[in-house]
């Protein structure tokens, strides 16, 4: 109910109205005339998205391992404190994206998930909570920079007619 209400409120954007095509299907015609972004974002989302559970839930398993051994806690802990720097970030690194470049912004975040992710689980085998806790909050706003800007990309990818069925 609530979607629907929204849904009825909300004006469409200046983009949607100009274009009155009839597009008869909405999946057909996103798949006939989007099907190359469609195929690319399918490809993308994964690298924005996949590295957040590398560093949670796998992290997460090395870390307890007891060949590494640090505490359960200490790894919920860090992975708390680096989620809400994460929420507390997140709004800037999209107006980052909208100030100096969506892709910019996402291939920066990539490029400092690739040079965090080797010291983040070098750091777990010290157990130091103040290095594990760095470490963990580092890797999150790297990736907050590849997540942030991913809406607005993937929807200027495609035709305004398909734009919601192709995402």
């Amino acid at each position: 109910g609530v979607g629907l209400v929204v849904r009825m409120k909300v004006e469409e954007s200046p983009v949607f109205e100009e274009n009155t095509e009839d597009t008869g299907v909405p999946i057909l015609y996103a798949v006939r005339t989007n099907w190359k972004p469609i195929l690319l974002g399918i490809c993308v989302l994964p690298v924005a998205v996949g590295g957040y559970y590398l560093v949670t839930t796998f992290a997460t398993a090395y870390a307890t391992d007891p060949a590494i051994g640090v505490s359960e806690s200490l790894v919920l802990n860090a992975l708390t404190i680096a989620a809400f720097v994460e929420l507390a970030v997140s709004f800037g690194a999209a107006w980052l994206g909208d100030r100096f470049g969506r892709v910019r912004v996402v291939v920066l975040g990539l490029i400092g998930v690739a040079v965090l992710a080797a010291p983040q689980f070098l750091v777990l085998s010290t157990k130091n909570a103040v290095l594990i806790i760095a470490a963990f909050v580092a890797m999150r706003l790297a990736m907050t920079a590849t997540y942030s800007p991913i809406a607005a990309i993937l929807s200027q990818m495609f035709r305004p007619r398909a734009r919601y069925t192709s995402i």
